[in-house]
């Protein structure tokens, strides 16, 4: 919101996943984020999107450019926050788009997607109710699709031929993603001729599965897309913070921090502070 873009260079680390009850290590890649709006870098390399204060937006980039044609299997660590959906949030993004990376969406609702993004597509984690149009949330944490900067879930209107759940709960069971722990958010992007199917894996669980035909239409140039997150905060509010986890591919099998586009230099590996 207003600030000069930050870029940030977050060395490889390990923390500690606690997730559905269970704990496991993992290991964060070197990545030189673009950051947007409020985000701010971690001391353990991940990046606070948002920092619990209202009406803010941030946003992380990947500098260097993906080809969508081909496919893609990036793994997430996501801090979704601590306070949950009566008055936590708002949300966050996985974002495809491509406008650069110094771009940022809106505020509340819009999880810092929305309007701004005119090329582009994104899979939102909604943390808070805004029960009208044109969000029309649910009563939990839930997942949904947007393209080209809308607001509505393309699979709930049947958007452009998109099919997949309207609304899926983020967690089995319409259990909380805001419970003070860190979640992993695994996003599979698999072409077909000149269709996609866009899957969602939350802590392991296929919590959604979208079909995406000609899937083109959403980008100017499908050899050259940025993805990366972002996150709003309204009146409720919430610390979220994300991370991409190593082993993440892109391009059909290459490592993200091979890309090789001058920017992904790995850092030495530091020690988490928890």
């Amino acid at each position: 919101m207003g600030m000069l873009p930050t870029r940030i260079r977050c060395a490889a680390l390990t923390l500690l996943l606690a997730a559905a009850g269970t704990a496991s290590a993992v290991t964060l890649d070197n990545l030189p984020w673009v950051l947007e709006g409020t985000a701010i870098g971690g001391n353990t390399g991940d990046v606070k999107l948002t920092q619990n204060t209202a009406s803010c937006a941030g946003a992380m980039w990947e500098p260097c450019v993906i080809n969508v044609t081909e496919n893609f299997d990036l793994v997430w660590t996501l801090y979704p926050g601590d306070v949950d959906y009566n008055c936590g949030g708002d949300g966050m993004a996985f974002v495809l788009q491509g406008l650069g990376a110094s771009i940022l969406g809106n505020v509340s609702g819009e999880h810092g997607y929305g309007a701004t993004f005119t090329d582009g597509l994104a899979v939102f984690l909604d943390t808070y109710q805004n029960s009208g149009s044109p969000y029309l949330d649910p009563g939990y944490e839930s997942l949904g699709i947007v393209v080209d900067g809308g607001d509505a879930d393309a699979a709930c209107t049947d958007t452009n031929g998109i099919t997949g759940p309207c609304r899926p709960p983020a967690l089995p069971g319409g259990a909380n993603v805001t419970d003070g722990n860190f979640h992993q958010f695994e996003v599979q992007w698999a072409v077909s001729g000149g269709n996609a199917t866009l899957s969602v894996l939350v802590d392991s669980n296929p919590q959604a599965v979208y079909a995406v035909p000609n899937y083109s239409q959403y980008f100017a140039n499908t050899a050259a897309v940025y993805f990366g997150f972002t996150a709003s905060s309204g009146s409720g509010t919430n610390w979220q913070q994300a991370a991409l986890d190593s082993g993440s591919t892109v391009n059909g099998s290459t490592a993200v921090t091979a890309l090789g586009c001058g920017a992904n230099t790995p850092t030495p590996n530091t020690t988490p502070s928890y």
